[in-house]
């Protein structure tokens, strides 16, 4: 319980923290000269906590979870997540420190959710997993067939 509370309130800290900075980048939020995306069109991004929920949503539906083991996973996925944003703000890492940190983050997550699970559920969770990594790659090599032909 204590936990969880400590964590809220780091969370909270850290989003005011970071909703203050303002960007550099034009009133439609697209730095000039450059084409929006996809990802820029949507008006904004979720955030950390929006994300940690669909993801602990998703896992408590895909592993079965119980109540107890969905507030561990939750508390597991709000803090990476918290973690994964500020590494993503902080200007003074190059992209591939940034990589490498969230990678990091993602393995200790995977870790530390595993502690949680039942054998049965370790095992659907790896399934899961590289299941994942597949769609990754694949639309990996979709995108670079794609630049290619550009």
């Amino acid at each position: 319980m204590i936990k969880t509370i400590l964590i809220s309130g780091a969370l909270l800290a850290s989003f005011s923290l970071t909703a203050q900075k303002t960007s550099g980048k034009a009133a439609n939020g697209v730095p000039k000269g450059k084409i929006e995306t996809k990802k820029q069109k949507s008006e904004e991004a979720p955030s950390a906590a929006d994300r940690a929920t669909r993801l602990t949503a998703k896992m408590t539906k895909q592993l079965d979870l119980t109540t107890e083991q969905a507030g561990f996973i939750s508390d597991i996925n709000l803090g990476i997540a918290a973690k994964n944003e500020a590494v993503r703000n902080d200007q003074s890492l190059s992209a591939e420190q940034k990589k490498q940190l969230i990678e990091a983050n993602n393995s200790a997550r995977i870790e530390m959710c595993k502690a949680h699970l039942t054998p049965a559920q370790i095992e659907k969770f790896d399934q899961l997993l590289k299941e994942h990594a597949a769609k990754v790659d694949q639309k990996k090599a979709e995108n670079k067939s794609t630049e290619g032909e550009l």
